[in-house]
């Protein structure tokens, strides 16, 4: 696991999500935007881009305590987890967290995969 110092604890106050860009370090590929998340009980990380419609989930709201709302179709995803309530079986993909000192680290590398899977009358 390759874990990315990307900020400090307190510029992410409780129940806030911030766009980060991880993967940027002078390679061929294009960095990758990241959601992080601060919860009661700690930093989460999810993709950024919602599997439905591609709403930036780091500029939806933080509902319920642990849960992410696409600004573009109010859909619902759990942050810790990524599944989501308005489609089952669909999920964004999660990223390992850990905090070392005052710095949050996200692994790319590792984490749950995004799965698409809309209901019959979803498109």
């Amino acid at each position: 696991m390759a874990f990315e110092p990307v900020a400090r604890t307190s510029q992410i106050k409780v129940g806030e999500c911030r766009i980060v860009e991880m993967g940027s370090h002078g390679g061929p590929t294009a960095p990758r935007r990241i959601a992080l998340y601060r919860l009661a009980d700690g930093f989460y990380a999810t993709q950024n881009e919602c599997v439905h419609r591609g709403g930036e989930l780091g500029d939806g709201i933080v509902s319920g305590g642990s849960h992410v709302v696409c600004p573009l179709h109010q859909w619902r995803f759990d942050i810790r987890t990524g599944t989501c309530e308005v489609a089952p079986g669909t999920r964004i993909r999660t990223y390992p967290v850990k905090v070392e000192a005052d710095v949050i680290m996200i692994d790319l590398d590792g984490g749950t995969p995004a799965v698409l899977g809309l209901p019959p009358d979803q498109d």
